[in-house]
């Protein structure tokens, strides 16, 4: 069963600003989207917090998130309803750690 996913506000206004006029960029952030929930820890994601991924898309794009719930779970079990899936954001520039 697949993850629950949340996806941010500002990431969804961001994702829209970028992919205003770039039908390439909208289709890979959507793909990955849509994959997210089944497959929360993609073999190209690279962490930059304590639960807290991102990957850069084909298109140049970062998308950014963060799992909640047992991580420990999620690695043994696979994905379940009761892992959530957060979607941070959406940009061009690569996600820093935050302080």
């Amino acid at each position: 069963m697949p993850c629950s996913i949340k996806v941010d506000r500002r990431a969804k206004r961001d994702a829209l600003d970028i992919v205003a006029g770039n039908p390439l960029a909208w289709a890979e952030i959507d793909l990955f989207l849509r994959a997210l929930p089944s497959d929360p820890l993609p073999r190209n994601r690279r962490e930059f917090a304590p639960a807290a991924f991102f990957v850069q898309l084909p298109c140049g794009v970062y998308v950014a998130w963060e799992i909640i719930g047992d991580m420990v779970r999620l690695v043994t079990l696979g994905p379940s309803h009761d892992i959530l899936v957060r979607v941070l954001g959406v940009g061009r520039q690569k996600p820093r750690r935050s302080r």
